[in-house]
């Protein structure tokens, strides 16, 4: 029975944040969420409490799931520039999932979660340019830079590029917005021997 509970509530979730991550969660109601799933509202109230309850449950789902992501990416056997374009690859993926509106929203209504928001990346941003960037250096890729500079500053500019006022101002995808970030970067930090592997598994990109 717990089983079959998990199922209609991960189904809720699903479809609750493809609406929410299209059209914004303001202009989303819980009746939307319920025609899309044919089900009644009382089904959703018996797992949500209300649409802000939900909407934070969505929130904190997919960042779990991303977060989860990148711990499998960081754990694997390949190398730390591999590693840093799958990361990459991970964010560009999820940021397509998101409407500017979803974001402009979260960040104008929901500062609670856009602040949550905010602790994950930097969470997971950090963990992953410390462990790429000691191994790099171990493997002769990186040159003998401070993980936390580099963290700074990669934060800093990636919470520049996705900030909603950037992109509406500027003729460029938040996916391309986060690539040129990265390479430009990325490049400064990296050895001759590490620019060069780089540039042949950035190719095939």
């Amino acid at each position: 029975m717990q089983k079959g509970n998990n199922l209609y509530k991960e189904k809720i979730l699903e479809v609750a944040q493809q609406k929410f991550f299209s059209d914004g969660f303001v202009k989303t109601s819980i009746d939307e969420i319920a025609r899309e799933y044919h089900i009644s509202k009382k089904t959703i109230y018996k797992y949500f409490k209300s649409k802000d309850d939900l909407l934070s449950n969505v929130v904190k789902n997919f960042a779990s799931n991303v977060t989860n992501s990148v711990i499998e990416i960081m754990s694997s056997n390949k190398n730390p520039i591999e590693k840093l374009l799958d990361v990459l690859n991970l964010v560009q993926n999820s940021i397509k999932q998101l409407s500017m509106r979803y974001i402009d929203e979260i960040q104008k209504h929901k500062p609670r979660l856009w602040n949550y928001i905010q602790k994950i990346r930097k969470e997971n941003l950090e963990k992953v340019v410390s462990q790429t960037i000691e191994e790099g250096k171990e493997e002769g890729l990186f040159e003998d830079v401070d993980p936390e500079i580099v963290f700074r500053i990669f934060y800093g500019a990636v919470r520049n590029v996705l900030n909603p006022e950037f992109l509406i101002t500027n003729p460029i995808s938040s996916e391309e917005a986060i690539r040129k970030t990265f390479d430009i970067l990325l490049n400064g930090i990296l050895t001759k021997e590490g620019r060069k592997l780089y540039k042949r598994q950035n190719k095939g990109l």
